[in-house]
């Protein structure tokens, strides 16, 4: 049986600008190339992990660590490190932030080029990266969550719909 796409996936854009003052960017999941085949997506809305460092290559970065706040993966995480790209998965992002900023801050604290990216993902790159990526910018760099917010939703180019209240408890 072929691999579905999941259709809630397909209206989300799929790759969000760098988010202003952090080396973050957001993104829906890649899917692995195999749930393509056959598909009716038109190939500029297929959206894989070759099509993710295309698209970061494009804007002159390189994509470091990808921490993905699925607790499945559409794609093999071995497509990545042929890129050179660390993945880490967050499983439960509102259980495990605290380990997963551990693992990002060290992982910026080694890779001190501002060219070096972390990039986050769930399936639409919104709800649980939200909250992570927010976390991180609120818990090490001082932001007040309405601004990390703002410039998460700013950057993504969607709003959070669901974790909003989770980030503006945090300090």
């Amino acid at each position: 049986m072929a691999k579905k796409i999941p259709s809630s996936w397909i209206p989300f854009k799929p790759l969000s600008d760098q988010i202003e003052g952090t080396r973050f960017i957001a993104f829906k999941t890649p899917l692995s190339e195999d749930r393509f085949e056959g598909s009716s997506l038109d190939e500029d809305e297929q959206f894989t992990v070759n099509e993710l460092v295309k698209q970061v290559s494009a804007k002159g970065n390189k994509l470091g660590l990808v921490v993905s706040c699925c607790s499945r993966l559409l794609y093999d995480p071995e497509e990545l490190e042929t890129h050179g790209i660390k993945h880490v998965q967050v499983a439960h992002v509102l259980k495990e932030s605290d380990k997963a900023i551990r693992t990002i801050k060290h992982f910026l604290d080694k890779h001190p080029d501002p060219g070096i990216l972390v990039g986050f993902h769930c399936l639409h790159g919104l709800n649980r990266t939200g909250f992570l990526v927010c976390s991180y910018m609120i818990k090490e760099m001082g932001f007040e969550p309405e601004e990390a917010i703002s410039r998460f939703e700013t950057a993504r180019g969607h709003e959070i719909e669901t974790t909003k209240s989770h980030i503006r408890r945090l300090k």
